[in-house]
């Protein structure tokens, strides 16, 4: 089921809705209401985009575009997602 939900989300979505969808997935389950969360890349931000379909060049232009939204700000590997609603609309 993984396996086609990451064949789904490459095909079918954009680069927007993958960096969205990726960090709400790492962010984890307790994700309640509008309460800002911190998450920590797991990896480089370039092993991140290559696992989204995306270049290392076109992950760092959305993580810029979801920050101007001020939906999540960004240093270095750590992002802090500031609008989890606004974030989870995105990745649908």
């Amino acid at each position: 089921m993984n396996l086609y939900a990451d064949l789904e989300s490459c095909c079918l979505k954009s680069a927007t809705q993958r960096v969205a969808g990726y960090l709400l997935k790492i962010a984890g389950e307790d994700l309640r209401g509008d309460k800002p969360r911190e998450v920590l890349l797991p990896v480089s931000k370039s092993v991140v985009a290559s696992s989204l379909d995306l270049t290392p060049e076109t992950f760092s232009r959305e993580l810029h575009r979801l920050s101007t939204r001020k939906l999540i700000s960004v240093k270095h590997k750590n992002i802090l997602i500031s609008d989890v609603s606004g974030l989870q609309m995105l990745a649908e």
